[in-house]
């Protein structure tokens, strides 16, 4: 496949392109996944951001093991310098749903990033992922990051959480967090 054999070209331009229409491709990209993936370690940050945007739309089609490989292969942009690289790996980290659990920890530190859309991006990524039972730490960090986001100097922010928060009612509330977030809108 051209595309396939684009990933590996050596100008960044043709491998960006090659991943991004792979991950277009829908079902008939599924098997790029792993080259996509290992394509995320590119030098070039727009190849590897690329190689993000075709996970995104490929990860709700993709075999757990696949997920978790993923999930590992984008914790470490969390804390990249780029917003737009963090932005992108929150993104695609919401697409893979609870298999992106093992992130949570790392998107609840988040929740104050200094890039709005990043925090966004966030918040709505944390309102998505629930962590498995038995993780009740993590699922409570969660819920923190969300609450807190409720108080953040963005309207988009704040909305965001507040919707994240209001169509999930399996979050678990300690009575001190639901009166936190009532305060709120009183």
């Amino acid at each position: 496949n051209a595309l396939l054999k684009g990933l590996e070209d050596e100008n960044p331009g043709v491998r960006s392109n090659s991943a991004f229409a792979l991950g277009a491709l829908g079902r008939k990209g599924l098997k790029a996944g792993p080259a996509l993936i290992e394509l995320l370690s590119d030098e070039d940050p727009a190849v590897c951001c690329s190689a993000m945007l075709a996970l995104n739309l490929l990860a709700p089609m993709m075999k757990d093991k696949a997920l978790g490989e993923l999930v590992d292969a984008l914790i470490p942009f969390l804390t990249d310098e780029d917003p737009y690289s963090r932005r992108t790996a929150v993104l695609t980290l919401a697409a893979c749903g609870n298999k992106a659990a093992p992130a949570g920890a790392g998107l609840a530190e988040m929740v104050t990033d200094q890039d709005v859309g990043v925090r966004r991006a966030v918040v709505a990524a944390l309102g998505k992922i629930h962590p498995p039972k038995g993780e009740e730490e993590l699922e409570k960090a969660m819920l923190q990051a969300l609450l807190l986001a409720l108080e953040d100097e963005d309207s988009r922010v704040r909305w965001t959480a507040a919707e994240m928060l209001g169509d999930d009612k399996s979050r678990l509330f300690e009575d001190k967090d639901l009166e936190s977030c009532l305060a709120l809108f009183v």
